[in-house]
């Protein structure tokens, strides 16, 4: 109703409104009627309206009556007016309702604001700037509504009105909500973000510079022109040159009292400020620092933290030392807290002095110290024996030993070493979690000794149930191998949960360069191959995804699927994973396959197995062959209605692709002339003219409904200029003969 009111001239609208608003209507219902058109009134209707309606029955009456008095001065208000009802609806800015009435404030013009006194704006304003409810948007609207009363003082020539605004401008731009620096306008119907304001930048320069100019040589004396009401005690230039800044964008130049010299003789709280300027540019006061009790007792202070990371690297070695010496005397320390010193250990670069500390430290000191040793130690061999030794511990040290050995280890000049992990693993005493973690490092090397060690391994007597399914992964790099295999598949088949170590998405863990892929290939084959006998669903069907994955690298990988397909006892579960992994092949090579899989689901389908009928509809197979497939296959099962869809599918690109294949089209009309409802309109484009005129002709000798229809919407996507030939002409008569419906089509079309 409001876009269809603001289209109608001021008289009509008026009528309208009045008789909408005409007694006799009750209260409630004449409410609800001035809340729908009360923009469309001007000020005399509004308070008329108010007086009828009595006092307001609450606040949020009282409130919306106050923004639509606002509202209404847009509707030819004079200043005076204007002036007028701002100064009624004072009780606003201390509401909920301010930043509506700020929003219509700011849409007033230039005119009708040049006589609202500079109290009511100081009002308005200052209460929106102090209320923590007003937002950057509201904000904004404030700016706009004193940009304009700024603007219209400058033209009347009221140099003291404009300054006095502008004070109040100066303090909107001052609140911390307000990122007055952002210029970039928000897109048409995008919502403004918070650093955008409707006010840019250049508009409060033009201002200011205006304003400048207009007082230039005009001084009062005892205030200050552009403060206004906040003046100081007489005229200062540099309050006057700080607000030009703000207001022009620029980076105020505060001035700078004279800095103290950097001492290390002050107290303790004015010295530790000074530490990272000590640290770092007054080297030469570190000893000082070092000297000093206080600064160095860590119960004091934490100069380890004042102290950044890089700032030794500028000291003299004797300076360093003392450091060191502080951090160990803070790592030793128990009653501090355990994160200070395991922070201090990580600053230490003296390998030897951190192993002092590591008898009887405690659990997260010993772990820091090892982790520490294990990157700047010499990587030497009593290093990794000491780290060895630890490793077989369980807790936090233990960890922290293994992680350190395998650092240690990549550290170790010549080949890897696998002596301290073949230790580890076949070792009993040794804490489970850190089996786990040398039997996944020794299978990461992937050599031959690696393979012999994890089978001595798995035939240990005393390997523990949680490190069977490590060694297994390990093992499955060296699937190409037969004494392999044959351990994989009883660890497979016997360790609960195992299953998943066969991973099709992952492409199986190619091991190493010295192994060709496809031999890898052939392996999981034929691992796949003996876990589809052990008769576990979720072993077989995925043994099946394995195979399939692999059909690029291993053809005998969809023979193994084509037999679980063929195979009666394959469960329903099997054969829908077989019949998924299968649609997602990116070509046609197993196009066979496929058909034998769509074989069994539609054998499975008119049995009166649902599964099947829902598995059918749901396939999405890439290749074309396979999508015409599935087509025929859901025809076939019964799905007649997703068969016709499946097919139009097809025929769409077809015709996009410049493809003409007849079968596939009679196979679709076929289920059209069946049942109408089946037919799909095209949404392929029709662009080779000689593709056009064949399957036209082509469907005008077919004959049909769904034939007839077809032509009659190909041939309207063929250009009018064509159409507009003797052998097109003929053709649309044809068609037009074919069926009464097509006729209608093309009449329709062009009419």
């Amino acid at each position: 109703m409001d876009a269809r009111l603001a289209t109608m001239p001021p008289a009509s609208v008026a009528r309208l409104t009045a008789a909408s608003l005409s007694p006799p209507v009750d209260p409630d219902t004449r409410r609800k009627r001035l809340q729908a058109i009360e923009k469309h009134l001007d000020l005399a209707q509004l308070r008329s309206e108010h007086e009828a309606l009595g006092a307001a029955r609450d606040r949020g009456e009282r409130a919306a009556r106050m923004v639509a008095l606002v509202r209404s001065l847009r509707r030819g208000a004079d200043p005076a007016t204007c002036a007028s009802v701002l100064a009624e609806v004072e009780p606003a800015w201390h509401g909920s309702s301010r930043h509506l009435v700020m929003a219509e404030l700011a849409q007033l013009s230039d005119r009708q604001v040049s006589e609202i006194p500079v109290q009511t704006y100081r009002d308005a304003l200052l209460t929106t700037v102090q209320s923590r409810e007003s937002n950057a948007t509201t904000l904004a609207q404030a700016e706009r509504a004193v940009h304009k009363a700024i603007g219209a003082a400058i033209l009347r020539d009221d140099i003291p009105r404009a300054a006095q605004l502008l004070g109040l401008l100066v303090q909107i731009r001052l609140d911390p909500r307000v990122r007055w620096r952002a210029d970039k306008a928000p897109a048409p119907g995008q919502k403004p973000p918070m650093e955008y304001l409707p006010s840019p930048l250049r508009i409060a320069e033009g201002l200011a510079a205006r304003l400048h100019a207009a007082y230039e040589g005009v001084r009062l004396d005892g205030t200050t022109p552009m403060l206004g009401p906040v003046a100081v005690g007489r005229y200062e230039p540099e309050a006057e040159r700080l607000i030009l800044d703000l207001l022009l964008g620029r980076t105020p130049k505060a001035p700078r009292l004279p800095r103290k010299p950097v001492t290390c003789g002050g107290p303790l709280d004015e010295v530790m400020r000074y530490v990272p300027e000590i640290s770092l540019k007054e080297t030469a006061l570190v000893d000082e620092l070092l000297d000093r009790d206080d600064t160095t007792d860590p119960h004091k202070t934490d100069l380890v933290a004042a102290i950044s990371r890089s700032a030794p690297g500028r000291w003299t070695p004797s300076q360093r030392r003392r450091f060191t010496q502080h951090l160990l005397r803070v790592a030793r320390d128990a009653s501090l807290d355990l994160s200070r010193r395991v922070k201090a250990i990580g600053r230490v670069d003296d390998a030897p002095l951190l192993l002092e500390l590591l008898p009887g430290a405690a659990g997260p000191v010993a772990a820091a110290i090892l982790a520490r040793c294990a990157r700047i130690a010499p990587p030497t061999a009593e290093l990794r024996r000491l780290f060895l030794e630890r490793a077989r511990r369980s807790g936090v040290v233990g960890r922290a030993a293994m992680s350190a050995l395998n650092v240690l280890s990549e550290r170790m000049p010549g080949p890897f070493d696998l002596a301290p992990y073949r230790e580890l693993l076949l070792s009993k005493d040794c804490a489970v979690v850190n089996r786990k973690n040398a039997a996944n490092r020794v299978s990461a090397s992937a050599t031959v000794e690696a393979r012999d060690l994890l089978m001595g391994a798995w035939r240990s007597d005393d390997l523990h149930p949680s490190i069977q399914p490590d060694i297994l992964a390990g093992l499955l790099r060296f699937v190409d191998q037969a004494d392999v295999r044959q351990v994989l598949i009883g660890g497979i088949t016997t360790v609960p949960e195992m299953w998943p170590l066969l991973n099709p998405g992952s492409r199986l863990l190619f091991p190493n360069e010295s192994q060709a892929r496809s031999e890898v290939a052939r392996g999981f084959v034929a691992l796949a191959e003996a876990l589809v006998e052990s008769g576990d669903e979720r072993i077989a069907s995925t043994a099946a995804g394995v195979c399939i994955a692999q059909h690029d690298l291993c053809s005998e990988g969809l023979g193994l699927a084509t037999r679980l397909l063929a195979e009666a006892r394959t469960s329903g579960r099997v054969l829908v994973q077989t019949v998924d992994s299968l649609s997602r092949l990116p070509d046609d090579a197993g196009l066979p396959h496929w058909q034998a899989a769509l074989a069994r689901l539609v054998a499975a389908a008119s049995g009166g197995q649902t599964w099947a009928l829902a598995r059918l509809a749901r396939l999405a197979p890439r290749p074309r062959a396979f999508r015409i497939a599935l087509g025929l296959a859901q025809k076939a099962a019964g799905l007649r209605f997703t068969a016709a869809a499946s097919l139009k599918e097809i025929l769409d690109v077809d015709l996009v692709e410049v493809r003409f294949a007849t079968e596939l089209w009679s196979e679709y009309l076929a289920l059209v002339d069946e049942q109408p409802a089946r037919r799909i309109p095209s949404t392929g484009k029709l662009k080779d003219p000689g593709l056009a005129a064949s399957l036209v002709d082509w469907l005008i000798q077919h004959g049909g409904l769904g034939a007839a229809l077809s032509a009659a919407e190909l041939s309207l996507q063929v250009e009018k200029q064509l159409r507009d030939s003797p052998a097109w002409r003929a053709r649309l008569d044809a068609i037009r003969a074919m069926h009464a419906d097509a006729a209608e089509r093309l009449l329709l079309a062009d009419t």
